[in-house]
């Protein structure tokens, strides 16, 4: 083979820049998946039930508002997996609940609300003994719906 034939066949390399897309804060680059999904819980107040007067509706003392606060900020600080991983006595400290298991009440609102098709089941932040966050994950982002303190959407007889 002659000396640089090779060369000559070459075609120079084109520069391979990918279509520019949105640039990702250095700040947020810990909390996106590769894919762009959220790697740490993020909340979404879109589906907020303000309406419902009931036992988990959204009458915040100051001390709730305090309370409601603090378990978004901790839960936003670390990934889904350690949310996901929290035990308490021996049980899943934030875990999926199917909707059929919950309160009466708590299903027909659901209905009300056209939110019974957006999943069969409803993940929940469990906040101390009784205190409960409701909504629905997907994609990584946590829709609100109810604020529970006195664990009344899924009773058991310990609360």
């Amino acid at each position: 083979m002659p000396r640089g034939r090779g060369r000559t066949d070459r075609q120079p390399k084109a520069s391979i820049n990918p279509a520019p897309g949105p640039l990702v804060p250095k700040a947020l680059s810990n909390y996106l998946g590769d894919d762009g999904s959220h790697k740490h819980p993020v909340f979404s107040l879109s589906l907020v039930d303000r309406a419902y007067d009931g036992d988990w509706g959204w009458k915040l003392t100051d001390a709730d508002s305090h309370r409601l606060l603090r378990l978004l900020c901790d839960m936003a600080a670390i990934s889904w997996n350690a949310v996901r991983a929290q035990t308490a006595g021996g049980h899943k400290r934030h875990h999926y609940q199917p909707v059929t298991s919950l309160c009466s009440p708590a299903r027909r609102r659901l209905r009300e609300l056209e939110l019974q098709d957006f999943d069969d089941r409803m993940f929940r932040f469990r906040d101390g003994a009784t205190g409960r966050l409701w909504g629905f994950e997907r994609d990584g982002i946590f829709y609100v719906v109810w604020w529970d303190p006195n664990h009344r959407v899924y009773p058991t007889e310990a609360a």
